[in-house]
């Protein structure tokens, strides 16, 4: 049978800093042997890294951290998410300081950062060491997807492999007072070329079991931890190129997510307010988190994954095969989890985004797009647009995807990139951001608009 790979994949994850902090230019010596990848219970091999920059350069063995739990941090100058999760990497180090030892990994070389140490204010400011240009640590730790951390223990035992969100007070305050920690464990068992094939032949692959026979089925799974990427595939091609309409899959959702995704495919859309009627108020822990400190253990519990293969191939993907697909799984999540949802339109209190008289845009002249928020709550935004503001003001003031979700309107109609600096802080709210908008000659502004809404009823 020909193997599978992706065609079409629209997803939210990322793939793959200096003044003032240490920083490791990891390169491998000659005379070091090429290691195996590592899984959780292997020791780590005793490396020899290049800390410093250039011409300021030191040499160290991995093993002059035993007696620190090691956390890897590896990430890309393409992850926002990554570099925006810095300075609260900064705060868990500073927080446990001698016991633990957090390390930035990435492969993007120093040269390529270049431009990135010069404007982004996370990675610039950053104190802790970094792994730039690596080859062996990806090679020990292969991965899909960033952020992506390594738990090793004091002894250079591999404890985890698990997503970012895992790392937290919380989890290593029980790590190292004895307890056990929080944490799901990826398989790290899949080439990237893998990730991309149907769930059951994923599973076919890490398991052992004999699938390829199946002609049709669906299935609904819990959150995978063979491949860990969030998203959607509705096409698939084998290895010599023929194409393969007859499946899609949608990875690591949460309900609200699988529904937005069969409801919005076909409009060009990926966010719209929703709006659970629940059957009974026991019910709201299977949509939302109860709350911030609870978020990454019931994502754990409670994102899914679907999946569909049809008998027969339906051709390209046009408008009507690909809304003849969707209603098909519409119908489908509808019956596994129980639930009426339609697109409806309601009235409903937004946050509208206006131009006002005075003040200005400040045109940019950064070579790079640049998203940073700093451990005191304030934005850098370069090279961004109008809907930097608007992710923001989601962000901060909108309960953005929560069950409190007060839509963003951006009714200024500006084009073309700018520069922002907004300084919200710890207080936040909408006159203190309407008074750092001012200066932009913007402002926010709370109004009801119709708008379209995605309602999900429990039956």
């Amino acid at each position: 049978m020909a193997r599978l790979t992706l065609v079409l994949f629209i997803g939210l994850f990322c793939f793959y800093n200096v003044q003032g902090q240490p920083i490791v230019d990891f390169n491998y010596l000659k005379d070091q042997p090429a290691y195996q990848a590592l899984k959780v219970g292997d020791r780590v091999p005793d490396l020899t890294m290049t800390i410093g920059k250039s011409q300021n350069a030191r040499t160290v063995k991995f093993s002059q951290f035993k007696g620190k739990l090691v956390i890897l941090d590896f990430w890309s100058k393409w992850c926002t998410s990554c570099i925006q999760a810095f300075p609260e990497m900064q705060k868990l180090q500073d927080k446990f300081g001698d016991k633990i030892q957090i390390i930035l990994v990435t492969t993007n070389t120093e040269e390529s950062l270049k431009r990135l140490f010069e404007v982004s204010p996370n990675v610039k400011n950053s104190m802790l060491p970094m792994i730039l240009g690596d080859t062996s640590f990806e090679k020990l730790f292969p991965h899909i997807a960033v952020p992506f951390h390594v738990w090793i223990s004091q002894d250079g035992i591999v404890e985890f492999t698990t997503q970012g969100w895992n790392t937290t007070k919380d989890n290593i305050s029980d790590y190292l007072s004895g307890k056990k920690p929080k944490i799901n464990q990826l398989v790290q068992s899949l080439t990237i070329q893998q990730t991309y094939l149907p769930m059951l032949q994923q599973m076919n692959i890490y398991k052992g079991q004999l699938v390829d026979e199946m002609m049709t089925y669906s299935m609904v799974t819990k959150r995978s931890m063979v491949n860990p990427r969030t998203g959607w595939i509705y096409a698939f091609t084998d290895s010599i190129g023929n194409i393969d309409y007859r499946g899609a899959t949608i990875l690591n959702e949460q309900i609200i997510g699988l529904f937005r995704y069969v409801h919005l495919a076909n409009k060009g859309k990926l966010h719209i307010k929703t709006i659970v009627e629940l059957k009974e108020p026991k019910n709201f822990s299977k949509y939302y988190p109860l709350g911030k400190a609870q978020e990454a253990e019931w994502r754990d519990s409670n994102t899914y994954c679907y999946e569909v293969r049809v008998p027969n191939a339906l051709g390209p993907n046009t408008p009507d095969i690909m809304e003849s697909k969707l209603s098909y799984i519409k119908k489908d999540l509808e019956r596994y989890f129980l639930i009426e949802s339609s697109i409806q339109k309601k009235v409903q209190k937004c946050l509208v985004l206006k131009v006002i008289t005075g003040g200005k845009l400040q045109a940019t002249n950064s070579p790079v797009f640049v998203f940073d928020k700093d451990k005191n709550g304030n934005y850098t935004i370069k090279k961004g647009n109008v809907s930097s503001i608007t992710e923001i003001i989601e962000n901060e003031l909108g309960d953005y995807n929560g069950p409190n979700e007060i839509p963003v309107l951006d009714e200024t109609r500006l084009t073309g990139n700018f520069d922002f600096d907004i300084k919200l802080g710890e207080l936040k709210s909408l006159v203190i951001l309407n008074n750092e908008l001012k200066k932009y000659g913007l402002q926010v502004a709370e109004e009801e608009r119709e708008i379209e809404c995605l309602v999900l009823k429990e039956i």
